[in-house]
This record gives C-alpha cells, sequence and structure tokens, in this order.
C-alpha cells in the first residue's frame, strides 16, 4: 500500500499481518504498481512527490537501482507493461501533463515524453487490442482519455472524451464475448467503458456514486462474473456486471473516502476485493457470488 508516512508496507493477503519492516522511501508516495522482471523477480514501483519513480524487490525489501528522475513536481501514475520485443517497461504519468516509457531494467526514457494532455496525467494502464498492438491508456485532469503506442509513443485516434471533470482511474480488461475495453472513473461520478480498439463508449455511463471515483479495479468473482469494482469519496464500494453495467453490490463500512481498490486471490481460491481508505483502514470483502 502506499502512503503519506513516507513508507510503504506489505501485507500477507491470508492473514491480514504486516511483512516485515516498513520500507522507507524519501517522499510521499502516490501511486503503485506490481510487475516482474524479464527473469521473473517480483517488483513494485513507486511514484512520489519529488517527481521520482522506484523500483523494489518486495523480497528483499530493498530498492533496485536509482531512482528515476521524470523532471516532474510529482508523479502522479505509475505503470508497467511489455513492449512487441519482450522489453518490460515503467510508464509514468505527471504533473508536467506528460507520459514517460522508461526501461525496466536500466532505467533510461525510451522515448521522448507523449505530449498532449492539458493537465495532470492521473491514471495509467498497459494492454493490447485485438490485433496485438501493445497500447498505454492514460486518464488526466483535463477531463479526456488518450490511447498511446507503447512501441512508438504514437498517439492512436482522437482523446476520448465524455467525462465532465477529471480521470482519476483507468483499468483494461475483457468482456465475457472478448471484446478489450478500458474502465475508467471520474470525479463526475461515474464510470465509464469504452472499446479498446475504436474508442468509443459502450453504453450509458453507470451511474450511482454520489461523489468522485477515485480507483477501479476489474477481474471475476467467486461464480465468475466479470465484474469492475469502483470506490468513491461517498465512502462506498460498488460492484458493477463488466458486461451489462448492472449495479451487483454496494460494501459499506469505510468511515471515510475510499482511495483505493484492488482484486486479488487467496490461498484457498477465494476471490477478494482490498479497499484502503482515509479512514486509515484496509479491508477484506468477499467477491461474490452475485
Amino acid at each position: 500500500m502506499d502512503d503519506y508516512e513516507d513508507r510503504i508496507y506489505l501485507w500477507d493477503l491470508d492473514t491480514g499481518k504486516r511483512i516485515g519492516a516498513p520500507l522507507r522511501v524519501d517522499a510521499q508516495v502516490d501511486t503503485l504498481a506490481v510487475g516482474h522482471r524479464r527473469d521473473g523477480t517480483p517488483i513494485f514501483v513507486a511514484g512520489d512527490w519529488d517527481g521520482a519513480v522506484q523500483i523494489w524487490d518486495p523480497n528483499t525489501g530493498e530498492p533496485v537501482g536509482k531512482a528515476i528522475d521524470t523532471g516532474a513536481e510529482y508523479v502522479e501514475a505509475v505503470a508497467v507493461g511489455k513492449r512487441s520485443d519482450g522489453r518490460g517497461v515503467i510508464v509514468s504519468g505527471d504533473s508536467n501533463n506528460m507520459v514517460h516509457i522508461w526501461d525496466m531494467e536500466t532505467q533510461r526514457e525510451l522515448s521522448k515524453p507523449l505530449k498532449g494532455h492539458a493537465d495532470y496525467v492521473e491514471a495509467l494502464a498497459t494492454g493490447q487490442r485485438s490485433n496485438g498492438t501493445k497500447v498505454i491508456v492514460s486518464g488526466s485532469y483535463d477531463h479526456t482519455l488518450r490511447i498511446w503506442n507503447l512501441d512508438t509513443g504514437r498517439q492512436l485516434g482522437r482523446p476520448l472524451r465524455g467525462h465532465t471533470a477529471e480521470v482519476l482511474a483507468v483499468r483494461i480488461g475483457k468482456q465475457s464475448d472478448g471484446t478489450r475495453v478500458i474502465v475508467s472513473g471520474s470525479s463526475d461520478g461515474t464510470v465509464r467503458v469504452w472499446d479498446l480498439d475504436s474508442g468509443t463508449l459502450i453504453g450509458k455511463p453507470l451511474r450511482g456514486h454520489n461523489d468522485l471515483v477515485m480507483s477501479v479495479a476489474l477481474g471475476r468473482s467467486c461464480d465468475g462474473t466479470r465484474v469492475i469494482v469502483s470506490s468513491s469519496g461517498d465512502k462506498t464500494i460498488r460492484v458493477w456486471n463488466l458486461d451489462t453495467g448492472k449495479l451487483l453490490r454496494v460494501l459499506r463500512g469505510h468511515t471515510d473516502p475510499v482511495w483505493t481498490v484492488a482484486i486479488g486471490q487467496r490461498r484457498d481460491g477465494a476471490r477478494v476485493i482490498l479497499s484502503s481508505g482515509y479512514d486509515a483502514s484496509m479491508r477484506l470483502w468477499g467477491l461474490g457470488p452475485y
């Protein structure tokens, strides 16, 4: 998890107990991503409010290499992915309104910064279109999403417009019929589903939250239903059917805005939602059946 005390904590998903000592960082961590290096070593990547990106080895609790100086005041989003040549990359978005692509092994920038957004880049995801094109999706305070070619850095198509306020969260997934989708959450209180190939909106916005949508996650419930999980400033978590947009469940318990949500699986196979809130608590919720 990321924290405003200049520390990163690791937790056991099965026991709920903290793993090892906190990892001390040089500045407040605003965003985290998890991935693997080319040799299979697990890593997580942290972006902070000093404009740096740092890779960490969760097995040792030690940083990997030097921190990347992005040149921005704040790093607002990070993601990990792979280019078509198999090279692992880190993608960062920042307060300079730009997206950067970094080599995971050397920490060198692989292309010129990706420019186009008119405000902070707050959310990032990596994925693949149905034709095999590796892509980055970025969401910004300028109310738009943009799709970029991960290999070349070129913007693909026009900005995705529809949100009426800041885009705070993006994820890439797949519907049951194989349609590749982007799911976005915004300060306008809606969750939206877009076709990753065409950039067009699928269905109507998902409405229900009465405050900003701070985070979204995609996965499957214990009965196999493909779901969106969203968290909000309204202190709730909502579970939606990814195929139909139907609201499946509202989860209440946090006493302050819910900062982030993720979907995971315990060793016994149980699928769970993990949430973290401004009430300084982390909570686990069963995911289905629905």
